[in-house]
């Protein structure tokens, strides 16, 4: 029978700590930095694209007030301010833009597709996007990534695909 010997209380030794080595740093940077690249971008073009989905939902009910308002009054609004609903800013900070058919400018500066054709025949409504610039042809580099309302109602997004 084999005895064992056993140390007083407190001459046990100590168990070192043991930190992190810099290897175990980088691959863990590695980790994080990857999951990164991945993450934010996704999770930008989603913020992106939910922008983009408010601007259109609210030009859908402006047209909707401002065909409202035509039906009532027998006549396009002057500006947007004539309308009873509340803020005429798009998510960007920038007003929406509004030119009705009836206006001296309209022969000028109504939106054209890329045959030079006016967008619409009543009146144009955008956003004039991310960049707040815009002119007239979508065919622009500046008005690509306005939201706007063309053929006369029947599509309401982004120019670049219309």
């Amino acid at each position: 029978m084999k005895l064992i010997q056993r140390r007083p209380l407190g001459t046990a030794k100590p168990m070192r700590s043991r930190g992190w080595t810099l290897i175990e740093l980088l691959v863990i940077l590695a980790i994080i930095g990857t999951i990164s690249a991945l993450v934010v971008p996704a999770l930008l073009q989603y913020l992106q694209r939910t922008v983009v989905q408010r601007v259109i939902m609210d030009i859908n009910r402006l047209d909707f007030e401002i065909t409202a308002f035509e039906k009532l009054q027998g006549r396009y609004p002057i500006d947007l301010s004539e309308l009873e609903s509340g803020s005429h800013v798009d998510r960007y900070g920038s007003p929406y833009q509004y030119l009705p058919s009836t206006s001296k400018d309209w022969i000028g500066k109504a939106r054209k597709d890329r045959f030079l054709v006016p967008l619409n025949s009543d009146y144009d409504l955008y956003s004039m996007g991310p960049d707040g610039e815009s002119v007239s042809p979508l065919t622009s580099e500046v008005s690509r990534d306005d939201i706007v309302r063309a053929d006369d109602g029947r599509y309401i997004g982004p120019a670049a695909k219309f």
